[in-house]
């Protein structure tokens, strides 16, 4: 299952179709059929340029980062929380022997760090594991135990769940080893536009956490500017079409309790 997940994952990258479209077009152009190899390239030029200028990709990905609104308020006792991977590139880390944190600012163990000192009482689980088959020691929970204490964290009170490769593991692992008792308070860190099929995996698992989205990539409101921007276009569109593609397979596969998970429970 988690290897279908990264092919599709794969598959579904806009950058990847684009680069697929150049190539097929090239070779088109050397063939008696040359008509269709510029057509086919320059169909891929005009498609980047749109993508370059119309925001498609933050209004996609601010529709996923809007279904779970931060809390207004959070409970006065909270008894655990929970916080998924992706601060970290465990696979560098462990090669490279140094702490390796991606190209992320390390969101979701900040805010770990700010609500252990919110809730001192609070046990914490880290959820995990390894990203890379061909390093199945290089786990997400062991970077980030290596850098609990610069955090202020006393790593007593976390726990680590180093199993999971995918959300619906998550979910599942998470619960194995936190074992919450019923009528406890648990909060879920992840990304904003994560936080729908997460909330649909717990679901899914049979845990009602509180959803705390860090890690926003877009504004309150995503306006069209008319700003030139391939990059920056491109990136946010591959976030969310990976996303998506995302929650389409574990509603298919039942790992999640909607297509698009949202506040209410499906």
């Amino acid at each position: 299952m988690p290897e279908l997940f990264k092919l599709i994952d794969v598959l579904v990258d806009p950058r990847t179709v684009a680069f697929a479209a150049l190539v097929i077009g090239t070779l088109v152009l050397w063939t008696r059929r040359d008509w269709i190899g510029r057509g086919l390239i320059t169909a891929t030029v005009a498609v980047a340029l749109l993508l370059s200028v119309v925001p498609i990709g933050s209004w996609l990905l601010a529709s996923l980062e809007n279904r779970f609104p931060p809390p207004e308020q959070l409970p006065e006792r909270v008894d655990g929380i929970v916080v998924l991977g992706g601060d970290f590139d465990a696979v560098l880390a462990t090669t490279r022997q140094r702490h390796s944190f991606g190209d992320t600012n390390l969101p979701r163990i900040m805010a770990m760090a700010e609500l252990a000192r919110r809730f001192p009482e609070a046990r914490i689980v880290y959820s995990g594991g390894a990203p890379d088959d061909a390093h199945p020691s290089a786990t997400e929970a062991h970077s980030a135990a290596d850098v609990l204490t610069l955090f202020g964290i006393d790593r007593s009170r976390v726990t680590l769940e180093d199993r999971s490769r995918n959300t619906y593991e998550n979910a599942m692992f998470s619960l194995r080893v936190a074992a919450p008792e019923t009528g406890q308070t648990w909060l879920l860190v992840t990304s904003a536009f994560h936080m729908p099929r997460a909330m649909g995996s717990f679901r899914r698992a049979g845990w009602q956490v509180i959803p705390y989205p860090v890690d926003y990539w877009t504004g309150a409101r995503a306006n069209w500017r008319g700003a030139f921007s391939f990059d920056s276009g491109l990136r946010l569109l591959a976030q969310a079409t990976r996303e998506f593609a995302a929650l389409f397979l574990y509603s298919t596969f039942g790992l999640t309790d909607q297509i698009i998970p949202g506040p209410r429970p499906g």
